[in-house]
């Protein structure tokens, strides 16, 4: 095998650095938290010093079903 084939393999443990959590731990947790660019309206961009925007309003109804705070 050629070297620049195995540069890609070398990174995958990089790819699960994420903090993703499940279902379980984010009720437990009581927060439900999103994260945003806030640059691409009108799915989310800053309003009056606060996030808003299609995916903002979409994370805070998830929240809200689920019983847990939207941060």
């Amino acid at each position: 095998m050629r070297p620049i084939f195995l540069a890609p393999l070398l990174l995958l443990p990089l790819l699960s650095t994420g903090q993703a959590r499940t279902l379980t731990e984010i009720r437990a947790s009581g927060v439900l938290r999103l994260a945003t660019s806030a640059d691409y309206e009108p799915f989310n961009f800053m309003q009056d010093g606060q996030f808003a925007g299609f995916e903002v309003e979409l994370g805070n109804l998830l929240a809200k079903q689920m019983n847990v705070k939207a941060v």
